[in-house]
């Protein structure tokens, strides 16, 4: 079962993440940026998002870990919440398309409240702002997770592909 997003506008509705939000498994998600695939011109082509205010910055996320079945291993995982895509996101994929909860500043420290409501949590999970976003195609490498049995990582594949 891939776990990888939430959706923020029915979190509360899913056995898997209701539990975890309501009982304050909560957590950021440290980012630079994050990819997504233009799906508009019908060629997937990578773009990477960031900000333009934020070298680094948070995204809303939930929590939970669980023992393997010896009972020997401690597993943890988490999920990113997710929102409806704001218009800069909205260019590359279809406007319904969803986009990560950034989180600004002050909202990552309520985001972190334990004394925060889960539903006063939610109403954070909004659109990021777009006039503090940036966009740019980035190489198609980057979707390709291992080169010659070793990681594919290259700190390039971050930078606009007029730059590389």
């Amino acid at each position: 079962m891939s776990t990888l997003n939430a959706r923020s506008d029915d979190v509360l509705e899913k056995t898997t993440y209701a539990p975890l939000i309501r009982h304050n498994k909560i957590c950021l998600v440290l980012a630079n940026g994050f990819y997504e695939w233009d799906k508009m011109s019908g060629k997937p082509i990578p773009h990477g998002f960031s900000l333009k205010d934020r070298e680094v910055f948070a995204f809303a996320g939930l929590w939970t870990e669980w023992k393997s079945k010896s009972g020997d291993e401690i597993y943890r995982s988490f999920t990113i919440m997710t929102t409806r895509a704001n218009d800069i996101v909205g260019k590359v994929q279809d406007p319904k398309f969803r986009m990560p909860v950034i989180l600004d500043s002050a909202e990552e420290r309520l985001w972190l409240d334990s004394n925060f409501a889960p539903m006063e949590k939610l109403k954070l999970c909004d659109r990021y702002r777009d006039d503090v976003m940036q966009v740019h195609i980035v190489s198609s490498s980057v979707n390709i997770t291992a080169v010659k049995g070793g990681p594919n990582n290259h700190p390039a594949f971050i930078l606009p592909m007029n730059s590389q």
